[in-house]
């Protein structure tokens, strides 16, 4: 698991825990890491405004990842069809193949298993969103 994923991860199930009226009176100052792998993986700074103001709900925390997942997708989707684009045939095939194997690996990694619990899936969503974000990153980087 990235380490992004585990800080993530970290915090959300921190928080899980916390009683309500514990986690109504935070006011935590931002993680200077936290703020560091965000930039890094080039995650928008509303998503983590997005997980501050769930107060851990597991139902919004979840909307937070989706909305984050969808635009890092956008951005992996458009990279891959601009590095595509400029590549000869054979270069597209082996391109091609590559993303199959990065989507099965993916998959295998940020699977929240048979059963999951609220954990599990916090877990997954946030894999989900930090590993497309490096995807979309190295894809754009390729195109430079």
């Amino acid at each position: 698991m990235h380490q992004g994923t585990r800080v993530w991860t970290s915090v959300a199930l921190g928080m899980l825990f916390m009683s309500d009226s514990a986690r109504s009176q935070m006011t935590l100052p931002p993680d200077p890491t936290l703020v560091a792998q965000n930039a890094e993986l080039r995650l928008r700074p509303s998503y983590q405004q997005c997980i501050d103001a769930s107060m851990a709900a597991t139902p919004l925390l979840l909307e937070c990842s989706s909305n984050e997942f969808a635009f890092q997708d956008g951005r992996l989707n458009d990279a891959y069809k601009k590095l595509r684009a400029s590549l000869n045939e054979q270069q597209r095939l082996k391109l091609r193949d590559e993303e199959r194997e990065w989507l099965a690996g993916k998959k295998t990694q940020c699977s929240s298993g048979e059963e999951p619990g609220q954990g599990d899936l916090i877990v997954s969503a946030t894999c989900e969103v930090v590993e497309t974000a490096k995807r979309a990153n190295e894809l754009i980087n390729r195109l430079k």
